[in-house]
This record gives structure tokens, C-alpha cells and sequence, in this order.
């Protein structure tokens, strides 16, 4: 028996899994004559929207606010001022798919035209047990190539050398944009895919 060296070789792992939850970025956009009016009435319908949120079953903790702005608007020349718009926008975390329709539909309807749906993101809550079968697979994958790899140099697999999981760029569903409305969007949460990557050396033998 012959130690002729080693193989290096990256396994990949890939599952997929269905999203149960969303984060949607949502708020208000007012326009005014005024600084004050406007920055008032945003304030006036980002309550609104926050109240209805609420109101749908998210919990408190699961809404942040992510920006709050005001600055003037222009004429077509771009010269002098003819109001100010003033926005509020928020990050909510909906724990159930199946209520991220009807919310967004009840804040569409108290809000008005005023409201802005921006992007949402479906994710899986826990992907413990994603990671868990795609480390599997990828570690299987490994083997099998390297295997591969060993029989056509004429050689066999000895033992692992060193064995390390490498960040995998999958992730979750991106974000999609959606357009202003009174209505709330159909919802379609797709799918989720979990990925890990391995890298394995074995030590080649020739017998």
C-alpha cells in the first residue's frame, strides 16, 4: 500500500423548504403645502397603519421602524418649491403566511392612497433541520466526487484529512417590489432554499 498524496473536493448541499413567515416593508407617503402639515399628517396615517398591524394579530416586537423623512418638492424646472412630502416606513414581521394577505389588505383599506407597499421577503422561521439534510447531502456529494476523482488517478479514498463548511450564498426568497394600492397583493411565499457547502480532504492510497 502506497500513500500517493491527497484529494481535495467541495460537497454541495441544496434543500428546499416552504416559508412560513414574511418581513414586509411597508409605511406612508404625504404630500403638503407645508413642512408641518405634511410631517403631521404622515405622523396621523403611519398611526393608522401601525394601529391596524396591530390590530391584525403582530405583536409589538415584531415592528420597527426603519425610516421617517420630509423634504421639499419642486417644480418641473426644478426652481422653486411647491410643497413638502414627508414619509414614514416600517419593517413587519408576519409570523403566519396565511395572514400576510389579509393585512396587507386592512392597512390598504385604512390608509388609503396614502399607504406604500415596498418589498417583502418570505423566510422559513427555523432552518435547523434544513441545514441539517443539506450538510448531509453535501458531505455525500463530497464522497462521491471524490471517489470519482480517486478512481481515475487509480487510486482509492484512505481516511479524511480535514473537513470544514464554507458559507453558501442561498438564502432566502429576495425581496420583490410591489406596487401602491388599495388592495393588498395575492400572496405566493414560493419556496425557500437552504444551502451548506463542505470541504474535504481525503488521503489517496495506491495499492
Amino acid at each position: 500500500m502506497d500513500d500517493s498524496g491527497e484529494v481535495t473536493v467541495t460537497g454541495q448541499g441544496r434543500v428546499t423548504g416552504t416559508p412560513d413567515m414574511a418581513t414586509v416593508q411597508l409605511g406612508v407617503e404625504v404630500r403638503a403645502a407645508t413642512a408641518g402639515a405634511a410631517l403631521g399628517r404622515a405622523n396621523e396615517r403611519a398611526e393608522a397603519l401601525l394601529a391596524t398591524v396591530r390590530a391584525s394579530g403582530v405583536d409589538g416586537s415584531d415592528i420597527r421602524t426603519r425610516d421617517v423623512s420630509l423634504h421639499p418638492t419642486f417644480d418641473q424646472q426644478g426652481q422653486q418649491i411647491t410643497g413638502y412630502a414627508a414619509s414614514n416606513q416600517v419593517s413587519v414581521v408576519i409570523r403566519s403566511i396565511a395572514e400576510v394577505g389579509a393585512t396587507l389588505d386592512a392597512v390598504a383599506r385604512e390608509v388609503g392612497d396614502e399607504v406604500r407597499f415596498n418589498c417583502i421577503t418570505f423566510v422559513t422561521s427555523d432552518t435547523t433541520e434544513l441545514a441539517r439534510v443539506a450538510r448531509d447531502a453535501a458531505v455525500a456529494d463530497a464522497l462521491d466526487r471524490a471517489r470519482q476523482l480517486a478512481a481515475a488517478a487509480g487510486a482509492t479514498l484512505g481516511p479524511i484529512r480535514s473537513l470544514s463548511e464554507r458559507e453558501s450564498s442561498a438564502g432566502p426568497r429576495p425581496m420583490m417590489a410591489m406596487d401602491s394600492m388599495r388592495k393588498g397583493p395575492p400572496i405566493e411565499a414560493g419556496s425557500q432554499t437552504v444551502a451548506v457547502d463542505v470541504v474535504v480532504t481525503y488521503r489517496l492510497v495506491v495499492t
